[in-house]
């Protein structure tokens, strides 16, 4: 991710701090999916979890995963 992406349109976003927006964005469309099997659902909620509170602490983020099934 360039370094003129911005959140929230008020604060640009570093290079790391895209990349795991980037990652916690795509767990979190793994978990729309209905087409995966219980196996890989149960290891992409515990990585969402543990990533959020890095993306939270960040600010780039601040949701409930209980939405999410985590």
């Amino acid at each position: 991710m360039s370094d003129s992406a911005t959140f929230f349109g008020d604060s640009t976003l570093t290079e790391l701090e895209g990349r795991l927006l980037e990652i916690y964005d795509g767990l979190k469309e793994i978990l729309k999916r209905d087409d995966c099997p219980p196996c890989v659902l149960f290891s992409v909620k515990q990585s969402l979890a543990a990533l959020y509170p890095a993306v939270n602490d960040l600010g780039l983020a601040y949701e409930y995963l209980f939405d999410y099934g985590v």
